[in-house]
Order: C-alpha cells, then sequence, then structure tokens
C-alpha cells in the first residue's frame, strides 16, 4: 500500500531543502556582488588617484605605481581613463616599468628629462647604412644606455651626416632613407634606447625643402618600427642658419627637440683674432655669441618649450704676446 502522506512528506523536504540551497546561492552570490562592487568603488577611487601628484616640482617627474596598481589598470583600464578625464598625463597605457626601482612609473609629459646621445652613426650617403663599423660595435656594447635608463635619463643615438656633398647625395637618395630607417630603429631595439639626434650638416641650399622630406618621412619610419615604446627625435641646428637653410617651422613639426649648437664659435669669428669658443656676449655686437645665436633663432619661430642650447664642455689655449 502506498502511503501517499509520506511521498509527500518527502516531497516537501526536498523542495525546501532545495529552496534552502538556493537561497544560500542567492545570498553568497548577493555578497558577492556586493563585495565586487565594494571592491570596485574603492578601485575606483584608488585608480583616480594613482599619480594624482604628478605635478610636483622634480625636474625628473615620476609617480611610482606599485605592482598592485599595474595589476588594477589590466582589469580597469577603461575606468582609470574614464575617471580622469582629459588628464593626458595620467593614462593607463602611460605606465612604464622602471628597473632601478622595480616599480611602474608615469612620466608626466610636461617633465624634462636629461639626455644623452651616442656621437655617432656616420650615413654612408650611397646606401643609407654606416660607414663607421668601429663605433657601431661599440654602440652595441656600451653600458651607457643601460646606465641612462638606471638614472631615468634618455638615450639617444645620434645619426650624422658631414659634408655638403654627401649630405646632398644622401638628400636625393631616397632609396637610402628606408635603408637608414631600418639599421638605426634596430639598432636602437638592441639596446632599448629611446630615439635619435639628426646632426646635418652643410647640405645645399636647395635642399632646404628636401631636408624637411626626409625629416618627416624618418619620424614616421622609426615610429612604425619602434611600436612598443615612444619615438625621441631631436635636430641638431648650426649656431649660424645662414639663408635659413634649416626651415625652423616645418622642422621642429616633427622634432621632440630642438639643439642649437652653442659653441666652436671661434671658428665663426676667426677674424676676431684669438676669439672664444662659447662666448656669452661679444662687444657691440661685433660677432656671434651664445645671446645673438639664439636671439636668431627665436626670431626665426623656433618653440622656445623644445629648445636646447648646447655648449662645450671643452675650452683652448691660445699663443700670444703680452702687451
Amino acid at each position: 500500500m502506498i502511503h501517499y502522506s509520506k511521498i509527500f512528506l518527502i516531497s516537501l523536504l526536498f523542495i525546501a531543502f532545495t529552496g534552502c540551497k538556493e537561497y544560500t546561492k542567492l545570498k553568497t552570490g548577493t555578497r558577492r556582488v556586493s563585495s565586487e562592487l565594494s571592491l570596485l568603488k574603492k578601485s575606483g577611487s584608488f585608480i583616480k588617484n594613482m599619480g594624482a601628484n604628478a605635478n610636483n616640482a622634480d625636474s625628473n617627474k615620476v609617480v611610482s605605481a606599485p605592482i598592485k596598481q599595474k595589476s588594477i589598470l589590466n582589469q580597469y583600464d577603461y575606468l582609470y581613463d574614464w575617471l580622469n578625464g582629459k588628464n593626458a598625463t595620467l593614462k593607463a597605457d602611460n605606465f612604464q616599468w622602471d628597473t632601478s626601482r622595480n616599480t611602474y612609473i608615469i612620466i608626466d609629459s610636461g617633465s624634462r628629462r636629461l639626455t644623452i646621445s651616442f656621437f655617432s652613426y656616420a650615413i654612408d650617403p650611397e646606401t643609407g647604412s654606416y660607414s663607421n663599423p668601429d663605433h657601431i660595435n661599440q654602440w652595441r656594447n656600451i653600458a651607457m644606455v643601460d646606465s641612462a635608463h638606471a638614472h631615468r635619463k634618455r638615450a639617444l643615438l645620434t645619426v650624422s651626416c658631414h659634408g655638403e656633398r654627401q649630405s646632398n647625395r644622401f638628400l636625393e637618395n631616397q632609396l637610402a632613407w628606408k635603408v637608414l630607417a631600418d639599421s638605426v630603429s634596430s639598432l636602437l631595439r638592441e639596446k632599448q634606447a629611446d630615439g635619435v639626434e639628426l646632426d646635418f650638416r652643410g647640405f645645399s641650399e636647395s635642399k632646404r625643402g628636401t631636408f624637411v622630406n626626409f625629416v618627416q618621412d624618418f619620424r614616421e619610419r622609426m615610429e612604425k618600427q619602434m611600436v612598443d615604446k615612444l619615438f625621441y627625435l631631436a635636430i641638431s641646428l648650426p649656431p649660424d642658419n645662414q639663408n635659413q637653410i634649416f626651415d625652423i617651422s616645418e622642422i621642429q613639426v616633427h622634432a621632440d627637440a630642438m639643439v642649437i649648437r652653442g659653441y666652436d664659435l671661434h671658428e665663426l669669428n676667426v677674424d676676431k683674432g684669438h676669439a672664444a669658443i662659447s662666448p656669452l656676449r661679444v662687444e657691440n655686437n661685433d660677432g656671434y655669441s651664445l645671446e645673438s645665436i639664439v636671439t636668431s633663432y627665436l626670431s626665426a619661430g623656433i618653440d622656445s618649450s623644445k629648445t636646447i642650447l648646447a655648449l662645450p664642455l671643452y675650452g683652448a689655449q691660445w699663443k700670444g704676446a703680452s702687451k
């Protein structure tokens, strides 16, 4: 005989047990959601404030961002960028690993970093490759780049082309432009260097526009190949920009720094006798000085915020008779 009362009681107990399990699961789920919302809220506040003191007075503006911050950024990068709005400094993809401090940092785009450049990659104007293998071998083995990065400084490779014939030939040879970019980008990646200083001297006035085109082309090629880090480009400028051979207003659009060579002015002041290598001023403005060349470039429209005046770390001795 079937005891329906027992079946009903068992069914009732099963329903109650199942309901209890579902209730427990729902309660646990609710707690988890609440916990995640709380964590997200805390993370949002934490994320928003990461790098909040980026605008400190330190000339090397860096902001510590421990590994746990990077972990949160990996999960909530969209939230970080949204919370910080249009602040270009505080962006999730601005974090870089600092090997010297074993932590992530943000580099403020408005900060000033000291820069050192290795001299040099001498261009073979016929090919775009280098013509000085001994120097390139030194670059591959030098500790300069690692040392610069350990002290949070920028390390560049100077790319040089000196002399009218060599410079003109290279600027006429666009096939060599590609070879140069391929070769230099490979050398930068080997050392994890930050960029290039272009040091061209002596090209003809007729190549004024061609040089601008080369600088633009070089930057675009390098940025395509240096995808893992920001590419930094500096342009070396002569103390005397006769006939405006360097088109300042056009060149500086593609450059991060314009480096005026404030040395060897005695070669320009040769008719003045024993002249100083890097005089601050000259009497009656008769000749070249740091004051006159900076004034000249400012008049030509150079962007002072990205201009560097390079000074010599050497001197000269002159022989002469006392009066």
